[in-house]
């Protein structure tokens, strides 16, 4: 299987990337020294399809874009990026976003969060403008999540979305989160995601109860909108989408985790630092709180804690 090199065009190789690409514009540089002159572009190509394979041949991510600038300080500028990344040869991550930047991992120093394994080199990839991820759970459950900006980290031995920023919504069937920042951990064996960290001062958080398990995913369309409020309005019914807020449970706290209990495999989240939890016959606040998305039942509570709870 023939392997195809990472992310990065040497311009070296460029002519022999050519056939894979719908055109390559050329585009004269300032003049060196010229005012308000940065960092030179070699190349600049236009329709990129690419694949980077892991060292056993397999599918480690792809990548398509409208357009891919390379700067002679070895920055590489993206133009609607669409992005694909793998674990196992099946697709992990579907990432797509308005812009996005290309940095090795040498060049981008102290301010890479390499994750539990560095692979030896590679390259981080920052996403912006309205970013969306979509991926699947291990029980084939969907998870989206929209923010305005992302991180993606790509070395030889996997790809992996490290985290998101600014505006986060989260969707994973009934609950729905509204965050400032989701950091996502993974596990070293196989690449499986293990956890999903939200946080907010605070954030909001809601889990459709009755029919509503699996309602529309949240949308975050435009960056810098204010958060909207996950609590429902006055007459208990929700303005956004008519349907009856009786049965939801909803919230705030600043940090809330997500992630598969390993008995049943139900969806369960930690609500830490003043954590608030409000349901038809729940109002309490706690230090912390878990709960299991999957049977809307309070797991656990951590003192101390005040309010109302009828079993």
């Amino acid at each position: 299987m023939q392997r195809r090199p990472l992310l990065l065009i040497p311009a070296a190789v460029a002519v022999a990337l050519f056939f894979g690409l719908s055109g390559v514009e050329r585009v004269a540089n300032p003049p060196a020294g010229a005012p308000g002159g940065g960092p030179r572009f070699e190349i600049r190509a236009l329709g990129i399809d690419t694949v980077g394979y892991d060292p056993d041949g397999g599918v480690r991510y792809t990548l398509q874009a409208r357009s891919q600038t390379r700067f002679s300080d070895t920055v590489t500028e993206l133009e609607r990026p669409l992005m694909g990344i793998y674990r196992s040869a099946e697709s992990h991550w579907d990432i797509k976003a308005a812009a996005g930047v290309i940095m090795p991992i040498a060049a981008a120093g102290s301010r890479i969060r390499a994750g539990r394994r560095s692979g030896g080199g590679g390259h981080r990839i920052t996403l912006s403008g309205a970013v969306d991820a979509r991926s699947l759970d291990g029980f084939g459950r969907a998870i989206e999540l929209q923010a305005s900006r992302a991180l993606i980290q790509i070395t030889d031995e996997y790809g992996r979305l490290l985290e998101m920023a600014d505006n986060v919504a989260l969707q994973r069937g009934g609950l729905q989160v509204r965050g400032e920042r989701a950091v996502f951990e993974y596990d070293d064996a196989d690449g499986a995601l293990q956890r999903l960290t939200v946080t907010g001062s605070p954030l909001q958080y809601r889990v459709r109860g009755g029919d509503s398990a699996d309602p529309s995913p949240p949308t975050n369309s435009t960056a810098g909108d204010a958060l909207v409020s996950l609590a429902p309005p006055q007459g208990g019914s929700d303005s956004d989408t008519g349907t009856s807020d009786d049965e939801d449970t909803f919230g705030t706290a600043d940090l809330l985790e997500l992630y598969e209990d390993s008995a049943n495999g139900e969806a369960v989240f930690d609500l830490r630092g003043d954590a608030v939890i409000q349901s038809p016959d729940t109002d309490m606040r706690c230090a912390a709180i878990v709960y299991g998305v999957d049977s809307n039942l309070i797991r656990e509570t951590v003192g101390p804690c005040s309010g109302l709870h009828r079993d």
